[in-house]
């Protein structure tokens, strides 16, 4: 008995597993035409036979040709899903696109995502009682709603897309069908395991589970799905959801549509590509949905925690994505292969060597993301290890040497100096007994290392502290009505806003006008530096003089939009809605807190700064929680990570770390 079910175990993952790869490699031509060696000579040939050959019959001849890269065409029809649909050529390499499909994508990366979550372990069974009907049809209807209000986004490559609600419309049956089918699954699977969800939790940095062809992610989806329960079960925190319906109400009641189409980029998966009611209403249940789900997920597992076993899983996790990242920049066609099944919101690097010759982002979206995660792995171990008396085992310190390696790679000096303040704190905290002797050590390493920068890199103040403005107007469109001196500088260069604040200040953005006026015509009080000159020179030294500068000359929200933001991921609204020297790419805040202003508006910044010095207040006694809560805090003002979704599942995870520590420790530091 015990043996028949193994082997129809194995039959099921042999079927699946054929199911996924079968379409790339069994699906190429008849056997008429010859598959040859893509180089410059056989680009015609490949542009004039398209959609006939399949990556498995390019790679008989291609297995090792570094001079192409592998892209994904979405606009692809579902017969040529698999195939090379276009070959062209560029400076660096030989671009090869294969065509991919939306209802092929949903089917194949589903299910490749869900055979990944049988390999948790299975514990105790969850019982889900009402939800189980609720759930399949929550997730269809949330599917559609992102759909319809992102349908500018979809439009732009497929050619089938048709979201009327008819029988005869195959496209949206197909997609409404395959989710229902899927959420079921997910279902049935996951009960068994669900209590192991927050020890396998690191493992989301590796499978990130954004769909190729869709602007969302399979873990946005889940992590719904559990909000759904959470609200079905009512575990939901009331506070929360009050203050956030009351700012999400303002927000839909001011929110002014438009046909603007936003190009998420590596967001995909974690912001809005449209200015739409539907999009905006669908972001902002989503984002109640999965803050709620990834809290319900805690709070439930709470007495199933291995604190061992979760410090092991982001030790390999760090060390799976670094090494993945090293064997996808070796080969084309596993790049491509691990930007497929492991969902990355691009394709990772194709070399191993850094950009700028100092980043290197492996797998990952964003360098500055995987170092902070990296950091985190280490310190995490470090700090759990010694308040929790769990020793370090050899593997684990081997483990360690590899995520410093990756760390080193990716070059996030704010996370490593961050780790090094905490362990400075520590230090501080548990070798010196008086307050006033910690306070003034840690004042007098302030100031040495202040003295220390200033000396090494010739620091000059006068110029730092315009920096932030000068970048600001540098980006602004009013060059035509400022004149050059002698020596053609004009009054950017020069520095002189009060000069600029004298034309037609309708070309600046309100933001910028705002910092601008306060620097120039609020009254020095002696000794104390001007507020915007203080951020502006603060700013030259962790490298965001520029990106900052570059923020509050494109931010310009009316009083409304400041006070409640523009809804969350409404990166949008913020990019395109004024009009700069930039208004093409991807040009993000690069600090967490401001992303987070133009979402929620001071409003939602001041609650969440709030309700977080609230929680160091309370739980001040617990020193695991507080030092890394720290840690991330000091990298949210610097790095725009939690625009990324497995980094704001870590940074959800941090802020309810107390609940775990009060488990591990048996509520002896309550």
């Amino acid at each position: 008995m015990l043996e028949s079910k193994k082997q129809i175990i194995f039959l099921t993952y042999g079927l699946l597993i054929l199911m996924i790869v079968g379409p790339w490699i069994f699906n190429g031509n008849s056997g008429e035409k010859i598959p040859l060696i893509i180089e410059e000579s056989s680009i015609g040939y490949y542009q004039t036979n398209t959609c006939e050959f399949s990556m498995g019959d390019i790679l008989k001849e291609n297995l090792f040709n570094r001079e192409v890269e592998y892209l994904p065409d979405l606009n692809s029809k579902m017969k040529c899903h698999g195939r090379i649909n276009g070959v062209d050529s560029s400076p660096e390499e030989i671009k090869v696109y294969i065509g991919t499909n939306l209802n092929i994508d949903l089917i194949i990366q589903s299910m490749t995502w869900l055979i990944f979550l049988t390999l948790i372990p299975k514990t105790k069974k969850k019982n889900f009682g009402m939800s189980r009907k609720i759930i399949p049809v929550g997730a269809v209807i949330l599917f559609y709603v992102h759909m319809n209000g992102e349908r500018f986004y979809y439009e732009v490559f497929s050619r089938e897309f048709d979201l009327a609600l008819s029988i005869n419309n195959f496209f949206i049956l197909s997609i409404m069908a395959s989710t229902f089918f899927i959420s079921i699954i997910f279902q049935d699977l996951i009960q068994d395991r669900f209590y192991n969800l927050i020890n396998y939790f690191p493992y989301i940095f590796l499978i990130i589970g954004a769909y190729n062809s869709y602007n969302l992610n399979f873990f946005l989806l889940i992590l719904s799905i559990f909000g759904i329960v959470a609200i079905i079960e009512r575990k939901v925190n009331i506070k929360f959801t009050s203050i956030y319906v009351c700012l999400s109400s303002i927000v839909l009641i001011t929110f002014e549509g438009s046909n603007k189409l936003f190009d998420v980029d590596k967001l995909k998966g974690f912001s809005n590509s449209s200015e739409t009611i539907s999009s905006i209403v669908f972001w902002i249940v989503a984002f109640y949905l999965i803050t709620s789900g990834i809290v319900f997920v805690i709070n439930e597992n709470l007495p199933h925690i291995d604190l061992k076993l979760i410090r092991y899983n982001f030790l390999m996790a760090g060390c799976a994505v670094f090494i993945m990242g090293i064997i996808s920049s070796i080969s084309p066609f596993i790049n491509f292969m691990s930007y497929y099944y492991f969902g990355l919101n691009k394709l990772g690097m194709n070399t191993l060597q850094s950009v700028k010759g100092n980043t290197w982002r492996g797998i990952g979206a964003s360098a500055e993301a995987l170092g902070e995660f990296y950091a985190f792995c280490i310190i995490f171990t470090i700090i759990t290890s010694y308040f929790y008396k769990h020793k370090i085992t050899r593997t684990e310190l081997l483990l360690i040497c590899l995520n410093i390696a990756a760390l080193y790679r990716t070059n996030n000096a704010a996370a490593v100096i961050s780790g090094l303040a905490l362990g400075v704190l520590y230090l501080l905290d548990f070798k010196v007994q008086k307050l006033k002797n910690k306070l003034l050590i840690l004042f007098l390493l302030v100031l040495t290392t202040v003295l220390s920068f200033v000396q090494i890199t010739d620091f000059n103040y006068e110029y730092a502290s315009r920096s932030l403005l000068y970048e600001g107007m540098a980006i602004t469109k009013i060059d035509t009505e400022l004149g050059s001196n002698e020596i053609g500088k004009n009054a950017i260069d020069n520095s002189n806003f009060g000069e600029i604040l004298l034309l037609d200040t309708s070309k600046i953005s309100s933001s910028l006008l705002f910092v601008t006026k306060f620097y120039t015509e609020t009254s020095d009080i002696k000794y104390i530096p001007n507020p915007v000159a203080l951020v502006s020179a603060i700013s030259v030294p962790i490298n965001r003089s520029q990106k900052w500068g570059v923020f509050f000359g494109k931010y310009n929200p009316t009083v409304s939009e400041f006070l409640f933001g523009y809804g969350p991921q409404q990166i949008n609204r913020y990019y395109l809605n004024f009009n700069t020297k930039i208004n093409t790419g991807l040009v993000l805040p690069h600090s967490s807190v401001l992303s987070y202003l133009v979402f929620f508006g001071i409003t939602g910044v001041l609650v969440f700064l709030f309700y977080i010095l609230y929680l160091l207040y309370r739980h001040r006694e617990n020193r695991v929680y507080c030092l890394l809560s720290i840690f991330f805090l000091l990298n949210l003002v610097k790095s725009d990570s939690v625009l990324y979704l497995q980094s704001f599942t870590l940074m959800v995870f941090v802020v309810n770390f107390y609940k775990i520590n009060k488990v591990v420790k048996g509520d002896k530091d309550e």
